[in-house]
């Protein structure tokens, strides 16, 4: 079986893609081809520069990823190595509406490191649940995709995770197993902009 290296932002996206991916929900509208991947799952956000946050929204996902899918592998991240780097880069575009330049950098931020990694560990697909939240633009997530996908000549799986009801979805999973429900994308720039 194929490998995929899923890229996670946060508890609430990762619960229902990893629904869709393993095959207990419809996919079709969802992604481009069935999902045949053995998973594993790798948190890597170094746009969350808060610590206290970034801990929350980690064990979020290490904690539910043990109670509802024991079997999925999870990669250790290292994402606070990174975050004065992202930092440097991002804050150029500090005064960017969200949605804008500032969150496009983010998402080809995290997504060239995760084919980075992808190579590195011989992984054969990569995929993200950015597409899950509606404050993300998944026409760019997934462009963003295809090009670094054409680059390394690993897999991007085209996804838009938010199509059959994923939000809601999300909710009812988040209600199930108690998971935390952040209301920003964690790093700074945005938190500000809904002050």
């Amino acid at each position: 079986m194929k490998k995929l290296l899923l890229h996670t932002c946060c508890a609430p996206c990762m619960l229902p893609a990893l629904e869709v991916l393993l095959g207990n929900t419809s996919w079709e509208r969802v992604l481009e081809e069935p999902p045949e991947y053995e998973i594993t799952v790798w948190p890597y956000n170094p746009n969350i520069t808060d610590d206290e946050e970034y801990q929350r929204r980690k064990n979020a996902i290490v904690n539910v990823l043990k109670e509802a899918y024991p079997t999925i592998s999870l990669l250790e991240d290292h994402s606070e190595q990174d975050r004065n780097h992202w930092f440097q880069y991002a804050s150029l575009l500090k005064d960017e509406p969200e949605r804008g330049k500032r969150c496009t950098f983010c998402y080809g931020y995290r997504l060239y490191r995760t084919f980075r990694k992808a190579q590195e560990l011989g992984f054969d697909a990569v995929a993200t649940t950015l597409t899950l939240s509606p404050l993300k633009n998944t026409p760019v997530i997934n462009q963003i995709g295809r090009i670094l996908e054409k680059r390394t000549k690993i897999h991007y799986l085209v996804s838009d995770f938010k199509k059959n009801n994923g939000m809601k979805r999300s909710k009812e999973l988040c209600e199930k197993y108690s998971v935390y429900r952040q209301n920003f994308c964690g790093c700074v720039f945005s938190l500000r902009s809904r002050a």
